[in-house]
């Protein structure tokens, strides 16, 4: 039977709860780190926004810009015909460069080493480009489900979710809702068709490719849940030779019923709770976007990898990866296809012997867009934290202050995980209860910046 506190007990933990408590403590660090990015964002969107991209020449006029690409910007006619004979018609039909947003910062800001959005994968077909980041937490630590994916400014729904689970303990156990194994993707898309017609990605149809070495592939499937979609895949060989590797759907969120998928940016417009959804979205919790060439997007999505016991930080979760696989239709007619018929279609082929799934799509007119990881890419950008530390790694890579920021909220929330384990420790929770609330703790000082 399982343990639940009586309503008096719940009365007073909310009360605690709701006070100066972790969550209180997180979110003015996570503020902290955020508002630093936001104020050398705008530096740096100013410098482009006036910056030639052929003469290298600065104006504080408003620059004309690739109607296709969105990266590349000129101060005339002139130089905008120059550089599209000598270099941008080549990199503009190769997706070498991103749409420019501050969302997704691609390269270095100022005297920094590295940029705030590593790229990990990129590609493109049928004239649609993807490029493929983290949405980092300031350690690197991998999520919570306990924790919303939307950045969440008010305590009280951090709250709501803790409240839940402590009202049913086994929710948060069956769905390891407290395991720190989500991996979250930040995925831009943008439509260069040159035939003027749209194209559809399916979000919540994406899925990650596990490496093909058997062990590795457990060690991803050991945290898996019920909620989980996980095919796995075999091929040929026998012993150490055979390959087995597992395709993984975005993790499901228990709270909201719906895919762990966020839509945060659509054509440099960050979305925000509340407000309408511009018309490009046809469907927001299944991450369904209609882009017309020249518009992009960008999502989050995460992944469960493991069960935060080997696998516990970004890097470890990326290196157990090999490609990430996202379904589109390009060209799109509205006129003959429905969003919701195609996301519902879209499924994996079946071998008709044997019965058992085939690593490919079965839907007609969907394409699926494999993005391989760039494992040296990310070993590169993750050397301090595998080699060093976390505390190394936030010095390198967002500097001194923030470094020491981070270890102080990381001791005042030691601190305050101690105390939380004393007053859940009153209500008589079992210990697996108590356990979890050390890795509550540690998930809340990691604040995501937007």
């Amino acid at each position: 039977m399982s343990f639940r506190p009586d309503p008096a007990d719940l009365k007073r933990l909310r009360e605690w709860v709701s006070g100066p408590g972790a969550q209180n403590i997180a979110l003015a660090s996570a503020a902290e780190f955020q508002r630093r990015d936001k104020v050398r964002e705008r530096q740096h969107k100013r410098v482009v926004h006036h910056r030639c991209s052929y003469c290298g020449k600065g104006s504080t006029d408003t620059l004309r810009v690739c109607s296709l690409c969105k990266s590349a910007r000129y101060c005339d006619r002139e130089c905008q015909v120059a550089d599209y004979k000598t270099r941008h018609k080549a990199e503009c039909a190769g997706f070498v460069h991103p749409p420019f947003t501050t969302s997704f910062l691609t390269e270095p800001l100022g005297d920094d080493k590295y940029p705030q959005d590593p790229l990990f994968a990129k590609g493109h077909l049928n004239g649609v480009g993807f490029w493929v980041s983290v949405s980092s937490s300031v350690d690197c630590a991998l999520q919570t489900l306990a924790n919303p994916l939307r950045p969440i400014r008010d305590p009280l729904e951090y709250n709501r979710r803790d409240i839940r689970m402590l009202e049913d303990p086994n929710l948060g156990v069956k769905y390891k809702a407290r395991t720190p194994n989500l991996l979250t993707l930040q995925v831009l898309v943008q439509n260069r068709r040159k035939d003027g017609k749209p194209a559809v990605v399916f979000g919540a149809r994406t899925r990650v490719l596990t490496s093909e070495t058997p062990t590795v592939t457990q060690d991803v499937l050991n945290g898996r849940t019920e909620a989980d979609s996980i095919t796995i895949f075999t091929d040929g060989g026998r012993g150490a030779f055979g390959k087995t590797y597992a395709s993984i759907a975005i993790a499901e969120d228990m709270f909201d019923q719906s895919p762990r998928l966020l839509i945060t940016n659509v054509n440099g417009t960050v979305l925000k709770e509340g407000v309408p959804l511009p018309s490009a979205v046809k469907n927001g919790p299944r991450g369904i976007v209609a882009l017309h060439p020249g518009e992009f997007a960008l999502l989050h999505m995460q992944f469960r990898i493991g069960d935060g016991d080997l696998i516990v930080s970004e890097w470890d979760a990326l290196s157990c990866l090999r490609a990430l696989a996202v379904p589109v239709v390009a060209p799109y007619d509205p006129a003959v296809c429905n969003t919701t018929l195609l996301d519902a279609s879209i499924s994996l082929k079946t071998d008709p012997v044997s019965g058992k799934p085939i690593d490919e799509l079965a839907s007609p007119g969907v394409t699926e867009v494999r993005l391989p990881f760039d494992f040296y890419a990310a070993e590169a950008y993750y050397e301090d934290l595998s080699e060093k530390g976390e505390l190394a790694f936030i010095k390198s890579h967002r500097g001194e202050k923030e470094a020491e920021a981070w270890a102080r909220d990381h001791a005042e929330m030691a601190e305050h995980a101690l105390q939380t384990m004393e007053n859940i420790r009153r209500l008589g929770l079992p210990a697996e209860e108590l356990n979890s609330m050390f890795e509550l703790a540690r998930n809340m000082v990691s604040g995501r910046r937007d």
